[in-house]
């Protein structure tokens, strides 16, 4: 044997395990490439490895150019020229952050070139996630990315963790958290009777304030919600010409005090208050039966008027409260975190809050000169049917127009019904021209809904028989089938949703998670603390952490209804860790691998 022929049989030893690995992996792909040709298996699990290899998904979603046309920049600077008239012409707007003009969905397929999806600003962004299935650190992004003001409502903090310290350099940040949740403390206080001077303004919150409580255990609901709401609201008129507080109004109502009828029996140039005098008179002189459901009624919507934590944070002085106008104008941040579980008192008055900022931004706007807000406000609404039951079936009609971007997220469709009832939840439904559907749910009614939505595709089946000699013989037919059939939209996998927009087909993307933004990264690493004071031993701090002097206006039963001070000395429970942003590490997609990582505030 040569020299040349050993050196060439040494060779095929050395690279002939590589040469045979080459080789097997190859006929596998050539083999899986044949069979995926076969529209039966690309249905099932042929789809979730399709979207771990961020490949096409299948027929009946969109394709490239239906994602860059509908779901893609193109879309957005189109509806930003009238959304966002600010930023100047339409080469203007080619050259900006999506962030400015667009709401970010996700990526679609595409490995070399990820497909980014937006919904428009214009478009109300409707989300159905589980529990734990991603949904807050998508929506902390959003948060991160919104051009003015945000109003984000939340049952944890997890959301002021994440998102507070970038927010603070776009502008002031405020908490509100009456309950005391979490680590953060209360740093803005409100008071429902500021404004009601005006008799429109105090009906209004007085609306808002009794349709968010939850009155289920009267009987004839409707008829003692009207009564309330009218009587509540000649008692806000009657504090407010009084400078007096919410706790006032409190004691009003479970003493019967007729102190209010006498304030508004009093004669006041340009104000007519007999009206609201004869509403409360007529409510003390009723039938003890009729007045006891009333107050009954009452005492559910003020029931965070028990709370001497709570009440402090709705009774400020004078010129302390929140200044909406200029949180709008200014691109604040304001966080509503509530409490866990079905007895927490603060749904009525998140209603009543955002209710007013809703208001506000409606007056705001349409004195600007285009006649909407720019740039708009974001209202993300988090656990929206449980804590903020803001009447969204009126309000998405008109938001679009207004300079107003709402992304409402709940767990399940069944909530939305359970709140604004089933044709208030088909308005919502129908209002959202963007859609976003996590997968992990096991309701067969949201399921089939999102299979619904998707809709059916004709594709060709081949059958394969023997005629007479026994050859073989394939027959083509079309069949009609769903494009995401129910147990594939249950299967998704971690971190993908089906997006859905306006009249386009639907397209499955991966969702951002908000701890693998780079600009979160970069806050990380800073170490730099949140610009927010903390709850120590459950006391309530404001403005960097003074001490816990709560109001108590209502001792000795409220009968003396003077202000008084007072600590609260029972602790709150802290939770184990600030960061409880969901986040599934068994996703061997995550692009943030290992631990998670720091908070802003150097905690880990």
């Amino acid at each position: 044997m040569t020299a040349g022929e050993v050196d060439g049989w040494e060779l095929l030893r050395s690279y002939g395990g590589w040469i045979a690995l080459v080789v097997v992996v190859l006929l596998l792909a050539s083999v899986t490439v044949h069979r995926l040709r076969d529209p039966h298996l690309r249905r099932g699990l042929a789809l979730w490895w399709r979207l771990r290899w961020r490949l096409y998904p299948g027929p009946g979603f969109a394709k490239r150019l239906e994602l860059w046309r509908h779901y893609g920049r193109p879309a957005c600077q189109q509806i930003a020229l009238r959304a966002r008239p600010s930023l100047g012409g339409r080469w203007d707007r080619a050259r900006l952050h999506h962030r400015e003009i667009a709401v970010f969905l996700g990526w679609a397929q595409g490995w070399l070139w990820r497909f980014r999806c937006y919904a428009t600003l214009e478009d109300i962004v409707l989300v159905l996630a589980p529990h734990k299935e991603g949904k807050s650190a998508w929506l902390a992004g959003r948060i991160l990315d919104a051009p003015g003001a945000v109003v984000a409502t939340s049952i944890r903090t997890d959301l002021v963790e994440a998102t507070a310290g970038l927010r603070s350099r776009r502008g002031r940040v405020h908490v509100f958290n009456p309950e005391g949740v979490g680590d953060f403390a209360t740093t803005v206080r409100w008071s429902p009777v500021d404004g009601c001077e005006n008799q429109t303004t105090a009906i209004r919150r007085a609306a808002h304030l009794v349709a968010a409580a939850d009155s289920g255990g009267v009987s004839d609901q409707g008829f003692w919600t009207n009564q309330a709401a009218m009587v509540l609201a000649a008692l806000l008129h009657a504090a407010a010409l009084a400078r007096l507080s919410l706790a006032e109004v409190y004691a009003w109502i479970v003493t019967d005090d007729p102190t209010p009828v006498k304030i508004l029996q009093v004669r006041r140039p340009g104000l007519s208050t007999e009206r609201a005098a004869a509403i409360v008179g007529r409510y003390l002189a009723s039938h003890s039966r009729t007045r006891d459901s009333i107050a009954m009624t009452l005492r559910q919507v003020l029931r965070c008027m028990e709370d001497p934590a709570t009440a402090w944070t709705v009774c400020p002085d004078p010129g302390e409260g929140l200044n909406m106008r200029r949180f709008l104008t200014e691109r604040g941040t304001l966080y509503l975190v509530a409490g866990e579980g079905e007895h927490t008192a603060t749904p009525p008055l998140f209603a009543a809050l955002v209710a007013e900022l809703h208001h506000e931004a409606h007056l705001v706007g349409s004195r600007l000169p285009y006649g909407r807000l720019d740039p708009p406000v974001t209202f993300a609404l988090d656990e929206a049917p449980n804590i903020c039951p803001v009447p969204l079936n009126s309000w998405l009609s008109t938001a679009a127009g207004s300079g107003m971007v709402f992304i409402v997220a709940a767990q399940s469709f069944s909530q939305i019904e359970d709140r604004w009832g089933a044709r208030g939840a088909k308005t919502i439904w129908n209002s959202s021209k963007a859609k976003l559907f996590f997968g992990g749910t096991s309701d067969p009614e949201d399921l089939e809904r999102v299979s619904q939505l998707c809709g059916e595709i004709t594709l060709p089946m081949w059958e394969e028989s023997r005629d007479a000699r026994g050859d073989r013989m394939r027959t083509k037919r079309w069949e009609t089938v769903r494009v995401l059939p129910t147990e594939q939209a249950r299967m998704l996998p971690t971190w993908r949703a089906v997006a859905v927009r306006r009249n386009v087909r639907p397209t499955i993307v991966r969702v951002e998670r908000v701890w693998a933004r780079a600009d979160v990264k970069r806050w990380n690493r800073a170490g730099a603390a949140i610009p927010l004071p903390r709850l120590e031993h459950g006391q309530l701090a404001l403005d960097g952490g003074l001490g816990a002097e709560l109001r108590e206006p209502y001792a000795d039963e409220l009968a003396s209804r003077r202000s008084a001070r007072a600590t609260l000395d029972e602790p709150r429970p802290r939770p184990g860790r600030p960061w409880d942003i969901a986040r599934r590490d068994d996703d061997p997609d995550d692009d943030a691998a290992g631990q998670v990582p720091a908070s802003p505030g150097g905690e880990a």
